[in-house]
């Protein structure tokens, strides 16, 4: 039933001139890709509508927006930084990536050249929101404690994984084979998967790759069923 009340509907500004706005509320909403943020001023993060519960579904959004008034911030400063030079980029893809009557992800890639000693710079700041609750989802909390912070005395689920789907070069293995990594998650629907990707220092960010994690691989690290049921009857698109 609760799954019922909770029908979205997303919609998402284009960034280009004639595109088209797609608003639609069933069980599982309709999903639309949001163009590049850096090209338009216009809305680049979704909004979420339909939810049961307004007070719910304002906080959400009222994250979402937060969340892009601060990218544009970021790219603001980053522009501004570098003006008298010329040579200061940035630019933002924003996609939405998962979205279910609980969960919604946003894969966020940013390119920007902003001065200083690393400053070419290829970024990943996934965003997701427990639809449930109206916050940012707690991956601590999303997943039992073992899978994010395993015993000393037994092996790193969650390294393992990523290491079965994103084995690392070589050159690589080093930086990657750490089982005091942290990782960025997203959830995807086209992939049914978990995206990781570890957190490593500037100096070894090419090693960074993204690992697809089959949600069937990871259902039994899902603290809550009803989060596991959404992930495993969610279909591909």
């Amino acid at each position: 039933m609760r799954r019922q009340l909770l029908a979205i509907a997303i919609s998402i500004s284009a960034l280009t001139a004639g595109a088209q706005t797609t608003a639609q509320t069933t069980t599982q909403p309709a999903l639309t890709a949001a163009p590049s943020f850096s090209q338009s001023p216009q809305q680049s993060f979704p909004r979420v509508s339909g939810l049961a519960d307004s007070a719910l579904q304002a906080q959400a959004n009222k994250l979402l927006a937060e969340r892009e008034h601060s990218d544009r911030t970021s790219r603001s400063n980053c522009l501004r930084a570098y003006v008298a030079s010329g040579k200061a980029s940035y630019s933002e893809l924003v996609r939405l990536a998962y979205l279910s009557p609980r969960l919604l992800s946003v894969d966020v890639r940013t390119t920007s050249f902003c001065g200083g000693p690393y400053a070419d710079t290829n970024m990943t700041y996934p965003y997701t929101l427990d639809l449930a609750t109206g916050r940012e989802l707690d991956w601590y909390h999303f997943f039992i404690d073992e899978l994010l912070n395993p015993p000393a005395d037994r092996p790193s689920l969650l390294l393992q994984l990523y290491l079965r789907h994103a084995p690392p070069t070589e050159e690589c293995n080093e930086a990657v084979n750490d089982r005091n990594t942290t990782y960025d998650f997203w959830l995807d629907s086209t992939r049914h998967a978990l995206m990781a990707r570890p957190s490593l220092p500037h100096v070894a960010q090419a090693c960074a790759a993204i690992a697809a994690i089959p949600f069937a691989e990871i259902q039994s690290q899902v603290r809550n069923p009803l989060d596991r049921q959404d992930l495993l009857s969610t279909p591909n698109r």
